[in-house]
């Protein structure tokens, strides 16, 4: 999810697990979430080092079976740039194959 808004907390949707973006501006809504059903092992792919106040990254790894995937949601903001190196960054820490998806 993109353009969420949201603080750390503020929704619960059962029985999903929300990831937040982190966020590095005066904005301390997350831009970007994710939701991963709670019954999947899975665990929270550090990103915020990547953050700036034009782009933030919420990335979470999920185990299917034995297989891991790595799912990143990514926002820019209008008229932001951003260093596309930051793609290899995230390839690099990603667990098993990775899904990217943005805005």
């Amino acid at each position: 999810l993109r353009e969420t808004n949201i603080l750390h907390g503020e929704v619960r949707l059962s029985p999903y697990v929300f990831y937040n973006s982190t966020t590095i501006d005066s904005n301390t809504r997350s831009r970007v979430s994710l939701l991963v059903r709670s019954s999947l092992h899975q665990s929270v792919l550090d990103l915020s080092d990547l953050c700036s106040s034009t782009a933030e990254y919420a990335g979470v790894a999920v185990r299917f079976g034995t297989q891991d995937t790595t799912i990143v949601s990514i926002y820019v903001g209008p008229g932001g740039t951003w260093d596309p190196d930051v793609l290899h960054q995230i390839q690099q820490r990603a667990k098993g194959e990775l899904l990217l998806a943005g805005d």
